[in-house]
């Protein structure tokens, strides 16, 4: 089925306002939005995502799917291939409803400030907008109340994701684990988290080895001086720290999340030299920025583009990426020069001193 993705079967994405089959959908194109947890079941089963289904069923390329088609469209892997991939215990075909997994976005509590981000997913990055903007994006720091979700949907979710945020910083997420745990119910459910590596206590660790799965996606935009200017403040040996602490989880899995930006089109094969040596069996998503639109690849200028292709030219995991290069239209790069420069005035660090490409623009 052309148009299938196994999420819209299996999954609700919460991010604390909003419902929707998965993260990417994109919630402009429901009308009915459920905006509290104990509604779960009822949008899960609601007319609108019946809709969802039947047309997927019949084979439509949903416009609420477009940042999945987007990638694919270039040869990139998207969420939909892997939801398509995923599977579950005693679950029934995969075009037969059955909720088994929940996928929350816990709010915007994080430590770090990255260059990507803004004051809806990291709290940091409040004082920072005041300074370049006036005022944030979001003024306060938001978290979402787990106790709400029903306890029927606690009984049979098999597989819970969570992002933010930095999760591993929230303590009503370790709450919630410890209740699981209580209910008899970790050792049927796989864990899966966005994080940015850079915390793992002692209690994190002994509570996921009591669940059946963990799997760690950890959010990589560069090695060494790299990573530390586009995921400011964090430091890197930290983050190798962190890793290796995680590592010693028998249960767990790993993944790469990796945001390609200007800030790190030229340094993507070095991502894949650390993986190599590090997390040899993880796989590596390059997921191409869309928005803010001014860090976006589409920003290069042609002389820039054409040297970041030639270093990635060749590189399967990176194709997609390259074919990007190749046919996205020139938005122009002022822009994003003034606004980096910008940033940079604000936190004493330098976009030039990684990227020396940009130095005579």
């Amino acid at each position: 089925m052309k148009g299938f993705c196994k999420a819209a079967f299996r999954s609700v994405y919460f991010n604390g306002q909003k419902m929707r089959p998965c993260c990417w959908y994109d919630q402009t194109q429901l009308e009915k939005r459920a905006r509290s947890l104990p509604e779960i079941q009822d949008f899960f089963g609601g007319a609108e995502v019946e809709t969802i289904q039947r047309r997927m069923i019949e084979g439509e390329q949903l416009e609420g799917c477009k940042r999945c088609w987007s990638h694919e469209s270039i040869g990139g892997k998207s969420h939909r291939d892997f939801w398509n991939e995923r599977s579950f215990e005693n679950e029934p075909e995969s075009s037969v409803p059955s909720l088994k997994a929940l996928d929350l976005y816990m709010g915007n509590l994080c430590n770090l400030k990255c260059v990507t981000c803004s004051s809806f997913n990291s709290s940091s990055w409040i004082k920072d907008e005041v300074k370049l903007e006036g005022k944030a994006k979001l003024d306060r720091v938001e978290n979402v109340d787990l106790a709400k979700i029903p306890e029927a949907v606690l009984d049979t979710v098999e597989w819970i994701k969570f992002a933010g945020g930095e999760v591993l910083l929230m303590n009503t997420h370790l709450e919630f684990l410890e209740k699981l745990v209580e209910r008899g119910r970790a050792p049927n459910i796989s864990l899966n988290y966005v994080t940015n590596a850079t915390i793992c206590t002692d209690r994190i660790l002994a509570l996921w080895k009591k669940f059946k799965k963990v799997r760690l996606i950890l959010s990589i935009d560069g090695v060494d001086e790299v990573f530390e200017y586009a995921r400011f403040p964090a430091s890197w040996r930290n983050v190798k720290e962190v890793v290796g602490k995680m590592m010693t989880l028998s249960n767990a899995e790993f993944e790469i999340n990796t945001v390609v930006s200007i800030l790190n089109v030229f340094h993507l094969k070095e991502i894949l030299q650390w993986r190599d040596g590090s997390l040899p069996e993880a796989p590596i998503f390059f997921r191409i920025l869309d928005a803010p639109d001014m860090l976006a690849i589409d920003c290069l200028p042609e002389t820039a583009r054409a040297q970041a292709f030639s270093l990635i030219e060749g590189v399967s995991e990176l194709s997609h990426v390259a074919n990007k290069l190749k046919v996205s239209e020139h938005k122009g790069f002022e822009r994003s020069k003034q606004w980096l420069n910008k940033l940079d005035q604000v936190r004493g660090n330098s976009f030039e001193d990684i990227n020396p490409w940009a130095k005579n623009l």
